[in-house]
Parts: structure tokens; sequence; C-alpha cells
């Protein structure tokens, strides 16, 4: 059985973003699509930590009783973040950073739990290749985030497979993919935004992130202290269910202190006014649909 994962405790709070985004419509309950079904063996298990954490690749509940049952001193978890991605088109992950903080949280508390000390922990997934590299991919931020680990270190401990179990991430849309992204790219990601000072999984407000996120209320990231990604508004007479008129997301950007906004998608989307007006400069750098 897969286990729940509990909201971590932020250590730090900045100001409230209830206070500058309309929070009132109902959240999102999004259709998650089955990203990919091919899948992939590993018939031993995957040395995370020596002798105290690995990982192995289950294709049914039955393989997980048997493993179980023929090794009863070890602890067999799971967790359902590796399948959390919501894909745009073909994309597949990695997970974001609110499920990496979380991750990093719950494993945590695993390999601290008195009652497991003297247990060896198996992390197991199902065998479907998009959950196996988010499975990867979590373990190994685990590795850099919180056991300090290098990039290096952490991606070579999934590169002894052939053929590999795992997939590159990819751009998210359904033309083949033209810039992929490997283990050990997401792994050196996450390494310079710690060294940048952007991202501390103790500190993180996942609280926050999700807020932003949640397509009924911004549909937002801050990639950055200088760097804010959100989904274009539309002015009201044209909105679809969930899109926002841009004066709502004045507030929000001024909490942010965003000084420019850049449009990418079609200028007859929304008023730029609705931004300028307010004293937020805009500029138009067009690309069609799911290229930029």
């Amino acid at each position: 059985a897969k286990l729940t994962i509990a909201t971590p405790t932020p250590m730090c709070k900045s100001a409230s973003l209830s206070d500058v985004i309309d929070t009132s419509e109902t959240l999102v309950q999004h259709h998650l699509t089955k990203p990919l079904v091919e899948t992939r063996r590993i018939d031993h298990e995957v040395t995370i930590i020596p002798g105290r954490l690995s990982f192995e690749i289950h294709q049914n509940e039955d393989h997980t009783i048997a493993r179980i049952k023929s090794s009863p001193t070890a602890f067999y978890f799971s967790t359902w973040t590796q399948e959390s991605y919501e894909p745009f088109c073909s994309d597949f992950g990695p997970v974001n950073l609110a499920g990496v903080v979380r991750f990093c949280h719950f494993l945590g508390e695993k390999l601290c739990d008195p009652r497991l000390t003297k247990r060896h922990l198996v992390y197991y997934c199902d065998p479907c290749t998009a959950y196996v590299t988010n499975t990867a991919f979590l373990l190994g931020a685990y590795l850099v985030l919180v056991e300090k680990c290098p990039p290096e270190h952490a991606a070579m401990i999934f590169s002894s497979d052939e053929p590999t179990p795992f997939r590159m991430f990819r751009d998210a849309t359904h033309a083949p993919s033209t810039f992929d992204l490997s283990l050990l790219d997401c792994f050196r990601g996450l390494q310079r935004a710690v060294e940048a000072g952007w991202l501390d999984y103790q500190t993180f407000d996942v609280e926050q992130y999700e807020l932003l996120n949640d397509s009924a209320i911004a549909d937002a990231h801050v990639v950055c202290p200088k760097f804010v990604a959100f989904r274009g508004p539309r002015d009201t007479a044209e909105s679809e269910r969930w899109d926002r008129d841009p004066q709502q997301y004045v507030p929000l950007f001024k909490h942010l202190q965003v000084s420019a906004v850049v449009r990418l998608n079609e200028a007859a989307t929304y008023d730029a006014s609705a931004f300028t007006s307010r004293g937020i400069d805009h500029h138009d750098l067009y690309f069609d649909d799911c290229t930029a």
C-alpha cells in the first residue's frame, strides 16, 4: 500500500499571499494522465545509502509481498510522490519543488525513526518508466539537498544498469524533444539553486508554493528571486473557466516586486494597460504555443 505524506511544518514564513490573491475558487482537481506505459525492470536493489537505504522496482503487489516475505528484516515503503507530476503534453517530470521538499522531509523522518534504526529501508515504485525516473530523481534530490552529496555522486548511483531503466526528461510538447535533461542535469540544478541561496529544503515554504501553483488561484511559480513564470491572463470577456483577468495578477505582482511582464502569447489575449497603468512595464516576445 502507498503511504501518505504529511505536509512539513514550514520553518520560516513570508507574508501571507491570501491577502493579495483571490483564493475563493475551489481548488482544481486535476485528472492525471498516466504518462508512459513502457516498463523497465531492475532485478536487484540499487543502493542509495550503503547499509541503510535501497531502491527497487516492483512489478505488482504480489512482487512486493514476495520481497517482504523474503526479507523480513527490511522495511519496504513507497509514496505517491513519483506519480504526482501533471503533464502538459508528452512530458512526465521531474516532480515539482513542493514534491521534492515533502519527500525530503518524509524520507528523513523514516531514516531517523527510532523504530527503524536497525532495519534496512527499501523504497519501491511501480515499473512505469515515468515513475521509475521520477523516483530516481527524488532519491537523488534527497542525497543532494539533505545528505550534501555531490550531484555527480548522486547520478552515478543510477548509472550502472544497462539498458537503463531511466528516461531523459523532455520539454513540454507533443513534438520530438529537442532539449533533454538527465538526472545529473537535475541534480546540478538543485545544487546550483542551493549555492545561489534560492533553495533550502528546511525553510522552503510548501504552502506558498502550492498556493501559487494552483490553477484556480494563480498558476504561477517564483523560479528565482528575479523571475516569476505565470499562465498568461486573458481579458474577462474572453476568459475560459480557469483563465484570470490580468488585473487579478497586479496585487500579487506588487507583493512579489515584479517590475515588468514579458508576454509570450498573442497580443490579443489582453490589454497590456492592465499592467502599465499600475506601474508595471510590459513587453511582447511572441512564441507559438508549446515552443518556448
